[in-house]
């Protein structure tokens, strides 16, 4: 799972199905093995971001059942789909995840924590992938990962339907 914060810089999110933009201060939660990528606008420009990446059960499986945590074990279901957060989410949550970059031993876990939770009680979110990317079998997953590629090696020259089915021998 990946919390990104945007910290500068814009141009092209492409998470599972979803294309869309990004901007600085953008807050994405994006869930596992959800394919993304994002492109900056243009091949000059500056961007960074702090991305803090976890698996969904590095605090062991057990911690999730518990029924304290069970709305983290359904925000993590539905950051599959990937998650743009808004509205005062974000203005809260931009400190936040700029301490987490320089936060240290238990101190990071608890803010991440923190995190995770204020998303999981706001719900100010938007679903970005409108199908579920996360249980795609090899051969799937090896097709998707074909158009990524070719979308980050193409996106500025404006890309078709039709060229992404003939990259990857599939008929529209």
């Amino acid at each position: 799972i990946e919390l990104i914060l945007f910290l500068e810089g814009e141009g092209n999110a492409f998470v599972g199905n979803h294309v869309g933009n990004f901007n600085a201060g953008d807050i994405y939660l994006i869930g596992t093995n959800l394919p993304h990528t994002f492109q900056k606008a243009e091949a000059d420009m500056v961007t960074s971001a702090v991305v803090v990446q976890f698996l969904h059960n590095c605090w062991g499986d057990q911690l999730l059942q518990m029924p304290e945590c069970r709305c983290i074990k359904t925000l993590f279901e539905t950051a599959n789909a990937g998650l743009k957060l808004k509205g005062e989410t974000v203005d809260q949550l931009r400190p936040m995840i700029s301490q987490l970059e320089h936060a240290v031993g238990f101190t990071r876990i608890m803010l991440l924590w923190q995190c995770l939770g204020i998303i999981s009680a706001r719900k100010e979110y938007d679903l970005l992938s409108s199908q579920n990317m996360a249980n795609l079998q090899t051969r799937q997953q090896a097709r998707v990962d074909k158009i990524f590629l070719y979308t980050i090696e193409h996106f500025a020259e404006g890309i078709t339907l039709e060229d992404i089915a003939a990259h990857v021998n599939m008929s529209i």
